[in-house]
């Protein structure tokens, strides 16, 4: 039971790192005034598109994502993507260059999905799949499964993502498992 939660605590500092790390590849666009498409290149990012489409080759199924940027709740300027086939990871990010709004999802095969964290809540979908989620002072994280894929749906409160509401990802989460 220790090590699950010893995994959980970890899996759950990782995620708020990659967060961080997201935000940290905006701020120092903003520093170096290196075009920020550069430093996503530099750091391996792909567009989004073909990082799902790698995504979908590898596991010869669809993680019900291709248009999740059309649900975004802001203008994308930026939309990019990587996948991690050692360590079995889709990641999106959606940016908005001028508010430096950020909408992150990351999908994970359901064997790799990472278990809840202690200050995490949960709730249930109206189809009955649970949930959680954590807001904190930088981000709200969510996450939820479908049949195959766990999801982790993740934001900043910076320009349209301010007033970020539990009801947004759901209504995004919704439109994942309807797809």
């Amino acid at each position: 039971m220790n090590k699950i939660r010893a995994y959980s605590i970890f899996s759950l500092v990782l995620t708020m790192f990659l967060m961080l790390l997201s935000i940290n590849v905006i701020a120092n666009s903003q520093i170096e005034k290196e075009p920020i498409e550069e430093q996503y290149k530099k750091s391996g990012y792909i567009s989004d598109k073909e990082a799902i489409e790698k995504f979908k080759n590898v596991y010869n199924q669809d993680p019900n994502i291709n248009n999740i940027d059309q649900h975004v709740p802001f203008q994308v300027s930026i939309s990019k993507g990587s996948f991690d086939e050692n360590e079995q990871k889709l990641d999106l990010e959606y940016l908005n260059t001028k508010s430096r709004a950020l909408f992150k999802v990351m999908v994970f095969p359901i064997e790799k999905e990472i278990p809840l964290g202690a200050s995490e809540k949960i709730g249930k979908m109206e189809d009955g799949t649970p949930y959680s989620y954590q807001r904190d002072d930088k981000f709200y994280i969510f996450r939820f499964n479908s049949e195959n894929y766990a999801y982790v749906l993740s934001s900043n409160f910076l320009g349209d993502n301010k007033n970020i509401k539990e009801k947004t990802f759901l209504e995004i989460a919704k439109e994942i498992k309807n797809q």
